[in-house]
């Protein structure tokens, strides 16, 4: 991991494997936007460097995986059209971790 590029396009590659299946079959949701959103979210305000960026990529990509995995498990399946996903994803973020 060079840069800050290539770190989120990692994370996104993760994420968009974990929200495309849930209980084996299609979920509700548009991943692209709540991708970014979580992206958003775990790398607010902070910072990287050369001697820090692997293990920031290790915490940042864990973050992420358990944002989407609890959103996956406790939010999605009340999504009843595409264009609720980011209300619902904010909503999961704002209740269980706070701004």
């Amino acid at each position: 991991m060079n840069d800050i590029s290539q770190i989120k396009e990692s994370i996104r590659a993760s994420l968009n494997d974990l929200l495309r299946v849930h209980s084996g079959r299609q979920i509700n949701i548009d991943p692209g936007p709540a991708i970014e959103r979580i992206i958003d979210y775990v790398l607010k305000d902070e910072q990287i460097t050369d001697s820090n960026r692997h293990e920031l990529y290790y915490i940042w990509l864990g973050k992420s995986v358990a944002i989407a995995q609890g959103w996956k498990q406790n939010g999605v399946s009340e999504i009843e059209d595409v264009s609720d996903t980011l209300e619902s994803l904010n909503s999961y973020i704002m209740q269980t971790y706070g701004k």
